[in-house]
Parts: structure tokens; sequence; C-alpha cells
């Protein structure tokens, strides 16, 4: 019986950035967009306090 290949999945070696690097982007992209997000209603409630 042969065994399973030991290549990594063609999605997560793109660009040849490791798993842990996309890990790594990943976690940086969705605290950017939490943090813009909550940005985002601050200011939007600012604004609307302002006028």
């Amino acid at each position: 019986m042969s065994q399973p290949s030991s290549k990594r999945r063609a999605g997560l070696s793109f660009f040849h950035v490791s798993d842990a690097g996309w890990s790594l982007l990943s976690s940086i992209v969705t605290v950017v967009t939490f943090v813009g997000a909550v940005g985002g209603i601050f200011w939007a409630v600012f604004e609307y306090r302002e006028s």
C-alpha cells in the first residue's frame, strides 16, 4: 500500500510562503480589519454627534 504524499497542499504554499507565513499574514489582516471596523464605528458616532 502506498503512503500519502508528504507534499504541501498547493493552496498553502502559494508564492513560496510557508504555512506559518500565511497564518501570520491572516492574523495581521484580521487585526487590521477589526481595528478599522472599530475605528469606523467611532468615527461615524463622532461625525453624527458633531452634526
